[in-house]
């Protein structure tokens, strides 16, 4: 049996295909544009998640002509957002799959052991992590382990169940790999007009916390 064909699709923008799973899918829903990561039923149009084609596809009659749709107008900014809101919504998601299944170890002498121990297949970070993660960064990059930045020490905590923390190690190569599918749509520009700031799992952004208790 040969092997299955990735399916591809072309950037709505600058009309480049790519596999599915590196470009987010558009959809119109009661008049206005909604973000699906992966596949989804109706029709749907694929963006690139950089800055430019986001930018050129919030064009509205480029979105209606694509979707078949009329859509409301988006603010500037506004795909980049719906897009970066969507991807952290998964992240959290999937940290919280993490947790039930055992295989995120949160907090940081937990994420220095399996460092040290070569036991992780992605070391996570929080975007306001303290200098320290630094080093903790270095160490895991020197063992061949991949290294993100998502969410804030309140936002990495709560989605894995526990108090603020700023490191976690997930253990589980599957979950990692889908873990850095979502952040390289972030890497890639959606979080570009957030001001550097990210979501926690209500949704809500945060700027980086001063002060206060900062966790692991």
């Amino acid at each position: 049996m040969g092997h299955q064909r990735t399916p591809e699709r072309t950037c709505l923008a600058c009309r480049r295909k790519a596999p599915q799973g590196a470009l987010v899918r558009l959809v119109a829903l009661d008049g206005a544009v909604h973000v699906g990561l992966g596949p989804g039923a109706g029709r749907g149009a694929y963006v690139c998640p950089a800055p430019a084609c986001l930018e050129a596809a919030a064009n509205r009659g480029k979105l209606s002509r694509a979707l078949r749709a009329e859509v409301a107008a988006l603010p500037a900014g506004g795909l980049a957002a719906l897009v970066r809101a969507a991807t952290e919504r998964k992240v959290v998601a999937l940290l919280g799959q993490g947790r039930r299944m055992r295989c995120v170890a949160s907090g940081q002498e937990a994420a220095a052991d399996r460092v040290r121990r070569a036991a992780a297949a992605l070391l996570l970070l929080a975007v306001d992590a303290p200098s320290e993660a630094d080093r903790l960064a270095a160490a895991a990059r020197a063992a061949g382990i991949p290294v993100r930045r998502a969410l804030t020490r309140e936002g990495l905590g709560e989605a894995l169940g526990a108090s603020p923390r700023w490191a976690a190690a997930v253990e589980d190569r599957q979950l990692a790999a889908g873990l850095e599918r979502y952040l390289t749509f972030l890497e890639n520009g959606a979080a570009g007009g957030g001001g550097g700031r990210a979501a926690g799992p209500g949704g809500k952004h945060r700027g980086p916390r001063v002060g206060g208790k900062q966790g692991g």
